[in-house]
């Protein structure tokens, strides 16, 4: 059976309350009476005969999470070595009153289905089966919050022709660093934040998982039930790309195209086809950089930068100009400038990251998303200590990038599209 996207909490409460009085209470366990019972039993010809044609007491593991179940069998079994000396079912020796998803994993499947509105869920799953039970895995609720079980792990089925696809997914979590990670496995390798962290490596279990990719998040409830968004932008941002190259040149609707002039949109779009790039990646750097004004004269009190892109005063004379003499520009007129400062990067600008990089850091165009650009201790980590998205004393590519990204899907909304 499917996993179900709902926690299952209210759903299974009252059923779960009824068993566990009827079992005893403790997962995988024998009341006091059951034992009793049996004591008796063994005195008594009738009683045994008794017993033996009563139905056996089902695992309350199977009947608390039946229709529950993840359909990925074996699924982390290499990611944990399994527990020794427990009975069958002692991970689960515990007196709890039901289950639910961890809440950061289900923002994660909120996400995803927003991206991917009509993907496949067949090999999506939560709760573990029976093999889940019998060794430690974070598709079962041995983490607990009071008397509630909490999974910790979440299976995504891998469909990339409706927009679910396993390995960007993978990739873009991996590249952003996320501080919640435990490890993630996909397409038979596994990323851990604990061994070779976020480093990939084989994967020696029995299930490969080429047909979803499988993460685990950390056991601490700041950490599990953390429900910011996950850093998913570049998959979504690869499916506006799609969109846009579709649309034929007359039709193009640019994010924040609302905000320009018809001129200004025509000009951006002859510029990124002479660079070779989505002029909605142009439009959505020069929004961030000119705080969504796209002004020629907007100024940083603090460096002295002007302008569409910011430029610096050192970059104009560089360029043959001043940023007194673009501040009195058009922004019309600053796109000439623009185009002359983004030629040297011509051909090198493979996607949003990088044509940020070209206006931030240059040195990290071509580099992979985890590229370190700053760390803490240099002058420039200081400076850009605001872009360390999850505090970890290093500014990556990704983490640099993304507040473009967030804008290019803010210029993307039908009131500024245009």
């Amino acid at each position: 059976m499917l996993a179900k996207e709902a926690s299952g909490i209210s759903e299974h409460s009252d059923l779960a309350r009824t068993r566990i009085e009827q079992v005893g209470g403790v997962l995988m366990g024998r009341s006091t009476k059951s034992r009793a019972a049996k004591s008796r039993a063994a005195k008594s010809r009738t009683t045994k005969k008794r017993r033996a044609a009563a139905p056996k007491a089902p695992h309350i593991i199977e009947i608390l999470f039946q229709n529950e179940v993840t359909p990925n069998r074996y699924d982390d079994s290499a990611a944990a070595a399994a527990r020794t000396g427990a009975r069958k079912g002692g991970l689960l020796m515990r007196q709890i009153r039901g289950w639910r998803v961890a809440e950061s994993l289900q923002r994660l499947v909120e996400q995803v289905n927003q991206m991917a509105p009509g993907r496949n869920k067949d090999s999506d799953g939560a709760i573990g089966d029976g093999p889940h039970q019998s060794r430690k895995s974070d598709h079962n609720p041995w983490v607990t919050d009071g008397n509630i079980g909490v999974v910790t792990a979440r299976d995504i089925t891998h469909d990339p022709k409706n927009g679910c696809d396993a390995q960007k997914i993978a990739d873009a979590i991996v590249a952003s660093r996320d501080p919640r990670v435990k490890y993630i496995i996909w397409n038979r390798q596994i990323c851990s934040t604990e061994v070779r962290p976020w480093t990939w490596r084989k994967y020696p279990g029995e299930n490969p998982h080429t047909k979803h990719i499988h993460i685990s998040v950390l056991p601490q409830k700041a950490k599990y039930d953390d429900r910011r968004d996950w850093q998913l932008t570049q998959v979504q941002l690869e499916r506006l790309a799609m969109a846009f190259a579709a649309a034929a040149v007359e039709d193009m609707e640019l994010a924040w195209g609302k905000k320009v002039t018809a001129p200004f949109k025509r000009k951006v779009i002859e510029i990124s086809a002479e660079l070779g790039i989505d002029p909605n990646y142009l439009m959505a750097a020069m929004a961030f950089e000119s705080a969504r004004t796209f002004s020629a004269s907007i100024q940083n009190s603090l460096s002295g930068a002007v302008g569409l892109i910011q430029f610096m005063p050192a970059t104009a004379k560089g360029l043959g100009t001043s940023t007194a003499a673009l501040k009195k520009m058009t922004p019309l007129a600053q796109l000439d400038f623009v185009r002359q400062y983004f030629l040297p990067s011509k051909g090198k600008l493979k996607d949003l990251n990088d044509v940020y990089m070209a206006i931030l850091w240059p040195r990290a165009i071509g580099r992979p998303a985890s590229y370190i650009l700053f760390a803490q201790g240099s002058k420039q980590y200081q400076q850009n200590k605001g872009l360390d998205v999850n505090s970890d004393g290093v500014v990556t590519k990704v983490e640099a990038a993304s507040r473009v990204q967030q804008h290019l899907l803010e210029g993307m909304r039908p009131e500024l599209r245009g």
